[in-house]
């Protein structure tokens, strides 16, 4: 890409087409060139490629992301300003929005519930992104799936080769100026080299007359060549990254019907149409009716299938149970892209058979999701019968979550494509697993499983304190204020178990780092000390000891 279309993917005054770019007129909101936007925008990169150095770079994930991240929307806030970009209110709710997803970072322990996060700020931030290149002209709401996939991978290309896009043009449009920091660069070079000699004399003479400016030398010397090689990958990396990035929401937004907002895709001529695909539905659908009636003991037998056989909990609950929810995640796609088809091919059939092929296709493609919310119910049902009889776990709650989401996005798409309003779906789609992901920051899995299982081991069921010392810190004051009403019965290695899993909470509070600094393992660390204090960890302390020794 030359040095001219960089200047029009940053200025104003120009726009990139799939032949090129063309000259428009200046418009109210340009300000400054494009070198100067260049320089900006890698300027703010290396600040971010700096700060992701010091701050990431010191352990897990935790204040460190959302201090990164608030950082990040600043300098974008910032650019966008300089560039007489207006931050819209959409913008600015999608930015709030991942600064909640980044302090979600710093809030939860789960691991679970980091991978949810970060792949929830990953997408805001690509929503932001389209939101500040595009400004109030980016219709979200009228955009279809596949418009949102598009996006993603264009702002994913923008980001890998968008630093080396920004250095080009910076490099090329202020090629005067380079030249005249290059020679500047030289000069101070050259007159490094020739005072290296008297500084290495002056200086370890200084260094033997003054302790004080001794350890000074010491630290700007005595360098670890690892250490400063791990600093600069870090920051090149983190810059490389930032400056892409900005590059993918500061450039100009294509012109409509072109490359990008706006443009349609034409669809080949195909020789299957809405005949074919009710043809489908309808077979798909005849699948599912049958699987129902054959298996509608199972489905909805519940207690009194299992009581009348010698099935037990466990073989009834499991007995095809993520096969089910694989089903479900798997028919509503389909449902959806039939549809979506054989709707698109409507236009080719025949006008009187075309309002009663359109008819077929709704009942056949509400059929499917109809039986999508059959399964979903008795897999749900399945997996409450599993819980109540041997408790929760990770697997199990989420397996479950999972479910109550494809039942939202089934119910959005029975609202919006099965009513012939596609448009809204994907966008419907993205908030609410963005709003899954917020409720479930909310709910605290960890915490929620320990209370399930504890509640169950006051009913006389069995509480396997291992398992619950092996969640996250979140789990902690749920596991402590069990241990504190229940005599250390357990065997001698889950005893031991439970009580190397709180030292290690504790320890991992008091030695962190201020930039590693967790509120849930923060929170874990001082109730394990208090716990510590008050006695209440002694007795599992004791069976641990008496079973070793013994």
């Amino acid at each position: 890409m030359s040095a001219d279309v960089h200047a029009a993917a940053l200025d104003g005054d120009v726009r990139i087409t799939r032949r090129g770019f063309r000259e428009r007129g200046a418009g109210p909101l340009t300000r400054g060139t494009p070198a100067r936007a260049a320089l900006d925008a890698l300027g703010a990169a290396l600040v971010l490629g700096v700060a992701g150095d010091l701050l990431l770079r010191a352990g897990a994930p935790a204040l460190n992301v959302l201090l990164c991240t608030a950082l990040g929307l600043a300098l974008l806030a910032w650019l966008a300003r300089e560039r007489g970009r207006p931050v819209t209110v959409g913008a600015a709710g999608v930015g709030a929005l991942a600064l909640a997803f980044a302090a979600a970072v710093a809030w939860r322990d789960s691991p679970t519930l980091l991978v949810l996060n970060v792949a929830a700020l990953a997408t805001t931030a690509c929503a932001l992104a389209a939101m500040v290149r595009h400004g109030a002209a980016l219709p979200l709401e009228s955009f279809g799936p596949r418009a949102y996939v598009g996006g993603a991978a264009s702002t994913a290309g923008a980001v890998a080769g968008g630093a080396r896009a920004l250095a080009r043009l910076a490099l090329d449009a202020a090629s005067g100026r380079g030249r005249q920091v290059g020679a500047a660069l030289g000069i101070g070079a050259r007159g490094a080299a020739l005072a290296f000699p008297a500084l290495v004399v002056f200086g370890t003479l200084l260094a033997a007359a003054d302790g004080a400016f001794a350890r000074l030398a010491h630290v700007l010397v005595d360098w670890d060549a690892g250490v400063a090689v791990a600093h600069v990958l870090w920051t090149a990396a983190g810059a490389w990254a930032a400056a892409g990035y900005l590059y993918a929401a500061l450039r100009s937004p294509p012109e409509p019907g072109t490359a990008g907002v706006g443009r349609a895709t034409p669809l080949g001529a195909r020789r299957d149409g809405p005949a074919e695909w009710c043809v489908a539905l309808a077979l798909v659908d005849v699948l599912f009716v049958v699987f129902g009636v054959v298996q509608v003991g199972w489905l909805f037998g519940g207690r009194a299938l299992v009581a009348s056989t010698s099935v037990t909990y466990a073989e009834y609950a499991r007995r095809g149970f993520f096969e089910l929810v694989a089903v479900a995640a798997l028919a509503l796609p389909v449902a959806l892209g039939a549809y979506g088809a054989g709707v698109r091919r409507l236009a080719a059939a025949d006008p009187r058979a075309r309002r009663r092929l359109h008819r077929a296709l709704r009942v056949a493609a509400g059929t499917l999701l109809g039986c999508v919310g059959v399964v979903l119910v008795s897999a749900a049902d399945r997996m409450r019968l599993y819980e109540g009889a041997y408790g929760l776990t990770e697997l199990r709650f989420y397996a479950t979550a999972f479910m109550a989401w494809l039942a939202v996005v089934g119910a959005c798409a029975a609202a919006t494509i099965l009513r012939d309003r596609p448009a809204p779906f994907a966008l419907g789609t993205l908030v609410s697993a963005w709003g899954w992901v917020l409720v479930l920051d909310a709910a605290n899995p960890d915490a929620r499983i320990v209370g399930v299982n504890a509640a169950r081991a006051t009913r006389g069921r069995p509480f396997d304190a291992a398992y619950a010392a092996w969640l996250s810190a979140d789990a902690v004051p749920g596991l402590l204020a069990y241990l504190s009403t229940t005599p250390a019965a357990a065997p001698a290695d889950e005893a031991c178990t439970v009580v190397s899993q709180l030292d290690a909470a504790r320890r991992a509070a008091d030695g962190a780092d201020w930039r590693t600094r967790h509120l849930a393992r923060w929170r874990a660390g001082r109730l394990v000390a208090r716990a510590e204090r008050d006695g209440r960890l002694a007795p599992w302390r004791a069976a641990c000891a008496a079973g070793r020794s013994g």
